[in-house]
């Protein structure tokens, strides 16, 4: 999201970025001199007065900024903007789905519910974007939501990777030793660990 609004074109958008808990994007945002504004009750997880909260706060952030687009991330977020966009009477509501969250090992009527919330957020958006084929198929079989489905990869390019002695070097601050500069292939990952990714 950082990137996709440091990337519009300054002449043709004037980005803006809502978000919930204060952290890391919000810091870069002020430092980048992105226009931003904290949905303070919006947090991750399910809480009742907390959300209900949020989504007033939300609904009063769109009556007053009146945006042309609104593009939504996050299950729950995208939930509650996708509604609040309705009402608010917002022209286009485009929704990102990074991994549909009904995919997640859960009892079955709470996937149920969730399926049912992630259905409503793509029923009242126009447009739905998804980052993996998989989540394009099940998408395409969402009732009334199949035509509002496209699939777009990564759209950032990839990063130069380094060496396995550049990584252990920028890593630990010293050469590897004869041992561990090996041929041994060692792979390195950071993620969220869900099965809806």
């Amino acid at each position: 999201i950082f990137d996709l609004c440091r990337s519009l074109p300054q002449n043709e958008f004037t980005p803006a970025l809502a978000y919930g808990v204060d952290g890391r994007l919000a810091e870069l945002l002020r430092v980048d001199a992105i226009r931003a504004r904290q949905i303070p009750a919006l947090a991750r997880d399910i809480a009742v007065i907390s959300d209900i909260k949020s989504f007033f706060q939300i609904l009063k952030m769109l009556r007053s900024a009146r945006p042309e687009v609104l593009h939504l991330n996050s299950s729950k977020a995208a939930a509650f903007g996708a509604l609040a966009g309705r009402i608010a009477g917002v022209p286009k509501i485009v929704f990102t789905a990074h991994g549909w969250p009904f995919k997640e090992r859960r009892f079955f009527l709470a996937r149920a519910l969730i399926y049912l919330i992630s259905w409503l957020t793509a029923l009242l958006s126009d447009d739905v974007i998804v980052v993996s084929e998989t989540d394009e198929k099940i998408g395409r079989g969402m009732p009334g939501v199949h035509k509002k489905i496209t699939y777009i990869p990564l759209g950032i390019a990839l990063p130069r990777f380094r060496t396995p002695q550049e990584a252990f070097q920028m890593m630990f601050g010293t050469t590897p030793t004869p041992a561990l500069a090996s041929h041994t292939i060692r792979l390195v990952s950071i993620a969220e660990l869900t099965k809806n990714k």
